[in-house]
């Protein structure tokens, strides 16, 4: 992926460049692996789908929680990440326990596709984080050692204000 082209290096922006690689990558590994799967057997195939989508769930609520909590404050982006998270959680393990029965999806195959599907969607987030245009930490001159309201240790104040650091 090209840095983000259109995008406004907003969270937003990136937030859809993280959905856009996670789809992208997940749901190439997953048709791959269930066309793979498929010569063991419809339920392997079947498990291999199962298996990919719920890697897919799984990995598209990061970037779905980046996107709706931008314009959060700290507190209410980590309640939101935990609740959805938590919510993922027991909805995973209520389809784990329903699907451990059902004779249409072998459960070994399931577990082989979230392995693979996992590993390809979190490289495809990987790869699209290196390249959006969102500033995580600190301000755009946060490299410069300029703070603007700090004061120099030792160094008398400039009339009218305070001697900072970038003066």
């Amino acid at each position: 992926m090209a840095p983000d082209p259109g995008g406004d290096g907003s969270t937003a922006s990136s937030a859809a460049a993280m959905l856009r690689a996670t789809v992208l990558f997940t749901g190439s590994a997953g048709v791959v692996l269930t066309a793979v799967c498929a010569g063991w057997g419809g339920a392997a195939a079947a498990g291999a789908a199962i298996g990919s989508l719920i890697a897919l769930a799984a990995l598209s609520i990061g970037p779905m929680i980046m996107r709706t909590g931008s314009q959060a404050s700290p507190p209410a982006v980590m309640a939101l990440a935990m609740g959805g998270y938590l919510t993922l959680v027991v909805v995973h393990g209520g389809a784990f326990l329903v699907l451990g029965s059902v004779p249409w999806a072998a459960p070994g195959f399931v577990g082989v596709a979230l392995a693979v599907a996992t590993t390809a969607g979190l490289a495809g987030q990987v790869r699209a984080a290196t390249r959006v245009r969102v500033l995580a930490f600190g301000s755009a001159d946060a490299g410069t050692g300029r703070s603007g309201e700090e004061k120099v240790p030792g160094q008398p104040e400039k009339p009218g204000g305070t001697r900072t650091r970038g003066d």
